[in-house]
């Protein structure tokens, strides 16, 4: 961890981080700089907030389904409603 000087204006210039991973290499992120690993940029944010077998749902979408062969459950947050269902029968 390198602590940055403070800024001209006085507030904390931040910190630069360095992590050498058995594994991964060298990890390392700044203040200002992007994410890397082993030297490579590694993009921070992805399209979607879950991207499993029972729930691919984007960033940002207000309702979210988890689910399987066996049934869903759907968290509408913007309606502040929780539906369910067993297998892939109409929501409750």
């Amino acid at each position: 961890v390198d602590v940055r000087a403070p800024t001209a204006e006085g507030f904390p210039g931040g910190f630069d981080v360095a992590f050498d991973s058995p594994s991964e290499g060298v990890l390392s992120i700044g203040q200002d700089g992007a994410f890397t690993v082993s030297g490579a940029e590694v993009p921070l944010r992805n399209e979607l907030r879950y991207d499993n077998p029972w729930s691919t749902t984007p960033f940002q979408s207000p309702v979210v389904e988890i689910g399987d062969e066996e049934g869903r459950l759907v968290l509408d947050f913007a309606a502040n409603e929780r539906r369910s269902a067993k297998g892939r029968g109409p929501l409750r």
